[in-house]
């Protein structure tokens, strides 16, 4: 799960702040690099993925960087 989630960290939106992860990269990466075909699995990969997300990107957003 860690490789997959600092591989999706590339597909991140860039601007004034770091975005995050997108679900359609999450979602494709799933299905083609992990062969998850079941929806309710894909939901699960998915749930892991932003919830690692949101934690990295916790402290980030209360520095304001």
């Amino acid at each position: 799960m860690w490789a997959a989630f600092w591989r999706l960290t590339t597909c991140r939106g860039v601007g004034m702040e770091l975005g995050h992860i997108p679900w359609t990269a999450a979602a494709q990466y799933g299905r083609e690099q992990c062969g998850i075909d079941d929806p309710d699995d894909l939901d699960d990969f998915w749930d892991l993925i932003h919830a690692m997300d949101r934690e990295y990107l916790k402290p980030k957003e209360q520095d304001g960087t």
